[in-house]
């Protein structure tokens, strides 16, 4: 018995050390050549493999018969496809086979739905002349058996949705080209793999499901073009088009349509009465002197609507049966039911952010560059205090767009749909709250992370630091650390201490990065800069590693 013991032990130890961490634990795909380096458990690169152009999500076949792995395809400079997008399928060792699905242009949109093995992906159709507007195709993938649906759409989508059971995904789409084609909302029954479209006016770009048998189109028409993000497709016209509301019975195809004003709007659907809405809409295209109009829906029927002398960029319904509502320099209380202003604050710089406790009832306002916070009760509208978030000149991160009226998207408010791929990217904000709601940190100025308690307004911590231009702040996924992601310097601090408890000094560049990526359990954060890979360990505040390539864009994502 101890001979075979010994021999065990024996062969145990000629086995060389990095078969024990043989398994990746995450990718890098360079966006630049196409090659995916894995990554181990040591955090050291085991191998790498040629991929299509633009590769960017993985995720596991059906049966843990191995992986598929989309690339998206890739634009030149005059934004029309140079390369088409793919699915390379790959066995479980991530070599990749035979068998891959080639798409008819650019990914521009895709969802994965595990439990259905289905992914959904929306192509913008390679074209040789950038002058035209480039069709579409939406193609629907089954990994389990490998059926392959298209469907030709004659514009790109605007924007899209899901149904509460994700049956039925639906779309609109601007007009063709040569207008031949109007404006369209599209649905895609995902059990029968059939398509039936509605015709409705200019720039549809929100879609709202009632139930599975209506739904709700919100089209933007067009107004001040300089309102607009420049980022988003959209008509143009000679003269201003009003907005307007589509409510569709996708059975019968009896629709109603609601006239507004102009765009950008806001609507917001109630999340528990689905056929209520929220709607704010400009009445006049004077950025001088604006005005809009609130506007409340039931059931396609307009119960209420109130003037405001503001425009209007936000809507936020809280528990107490109010609806809050912000544009550039003017917060207002509406009650819901009667439509009267429970309240209004005006401010001389522009709104930043509203934030709300945990039962909803209080809010805290910060203006663009303002030294103070307003804590606001939602329920009366009173002014319970104001509290100071730092000392310095310069309260909060001065841009331009504190100086200037806000580009914004023609529709806004709509929850964006979901599917089953995960994110561990991180994201950058200005102010955090805990999830007691009892603390508040603020990237206060500069160089300063201010902690404030929410209980009685005072400044309880205040941890400073030089270098660098922050693009904001976040909590680590423990929320133990708020981390500072700065152009060539990120830092970990722990709220309650002066300093930083860790800086890591980025190479100077072109790549300098404004998010990471966080490992699945939190504990690992990657920061890619110029070409190097820092691994930095969020539970010892330490670098955990260093990997020095040549990738300049990266997509870094974790196994499945």
């Amino acid at each position: 018995m101890k001979h075979y013991f010994w021999t065990i032990c024996l062969l145990l130890l000629l086995i060389p050390g990095n078969t024990w961490s043989a398994s990746p634990n995450f990718l890098i795909m360079d966006q630049l050549s196409n090659n995916v380096i894995m990554i181990g458990s040591d955090l050291k690169p085991l191998s790498t493999f040629k991929a299509g152009p633009g590769p960017s999500v993985l995720e596991p076949l059906p049966g843990d018969s191995g992986y598929a792995l989309l690339c998206n395809g890739t634009k030149n400079l005059l934004g029309t496809v140079s390369a088409t997008g793919e699915l390379i399928y790959l066995d479980s060792s991530f070599k990749p086979t035979q068998h891959k699905i080639t798409f008819p242009g650019l990914i521009i949109q895709n969802y994965y739905f595990k439990a259905e093995a289905t992914w959904i992906f929306v192509a913008q159709n390679k074209t040789a002349n950038s002058l035209i507007r480039p069709t579409a195709t939406v193609i629907i993938v089954n990994l389990k058996n490998g059926t392959e649906n298209h469907f030709s759409i004659d514009s790109i989508p605007t924007a899209y949705q899901f149904n509460a059971d994700r049956s039925i995904f639906a779309f609109t789409v601007l007009s063709s080209n040569n207008k031949t084609a109007p404006s369209q909302c599209i649905l895609i029954d995902l059990h029968l793999q059939t398509m039936k479209s509605f015709q409705v006016s200019a720039n549809p770009a929100g879609i709202y499901f009632i139930n599975d048998h209506q739904i709700l189109v919100a089209c933007a028409g067009f107004g001040n073009s300089s309102r607009y993000s420049s980022t988003i497709a959209m008509d143009h016209f000679d003269k201003p088009v009003t907005a307007s509301l589509y409510w569709i019975d996708i059975t019968s195809g009896d629709e109603q349509i609601s006239n507004l004003g102009y765009s950008p709007m806001v609507i917001i659907q109630d999340k528990k009465a689905k056929d209520t809405f929220y709607v704010a809409s400009p009445d006049n295209l004077d950025s001088k002197a604006p005005q809009s109009t609130f506007y409340l829906y039931c059931n396609g029927i307009k119960r209420s609507e109130l003037k405001l002398p503001c425009d209007i960029v936000q809507l936020v319904p809280v528990k107490s049966g109010n609806i809050c509502l912000y544009g550039r320099h003017d917060f207002y209380i509406i009650h819901i039911d009667n439509g009267k202003i429970v309240a209004h604050f005006r401010y001389d710089l522009s709104i930043d952010k509203l934030l709300l406790n945990s039962e909803q009832n209080v809010g805290y306002v910060a203006a663009v560059n303002s030294n103070y916070i307003d804590k606001i009760d939602l329920t009366t509208g009173t002014l319970m205090f104001k509290f100071k978030i730092s000392s310095s000149l310069f309260g909060g991160m001065m841009g331009i767009s504190g100086l200037f009226p806000q580009k914004l998207p023609p529709v806004s408010g709509m929850i964006l749909p979901v599917d089953d791929k995960t994110n561990f990217l991180s994201d950058n904000n200005r102010m955090l709250m805990t999830d007691d709601c009892n603390r508040l940190y603020t990237l206060a100025s500069r160089g300063e992370v201010s902690g404030i308690n929410l209980k009685n307004g005072l400044q309880v911590s205040s941890c400073k630091f030089i270098e660098g231009k922050p693009y904001g702040i976040h909590f680590t996924p423990d929320k133990k650390f708020v981390v500072v992601a700065a152009d060539t310097i990120w830092y970990l601090l722990k709220p309650e201490q002066k300093k930083p408890i860790f800086s890591l000094p980025l190479p100077s560049g072109d790549g300098l990065p404004t998010t990471g990526y966080y490992s699945p359990d939190g504990n690992l954060l990657v920061i890619p800069s110029n070409g190097y890979f820092y691994f930095i360990d969020c539970q010892n505040c330490r670098l955990a590693g260093k990997l020095q390539t040549k990738v300049q864009k990266s997509v870094v994502t974790w196994l499945p």
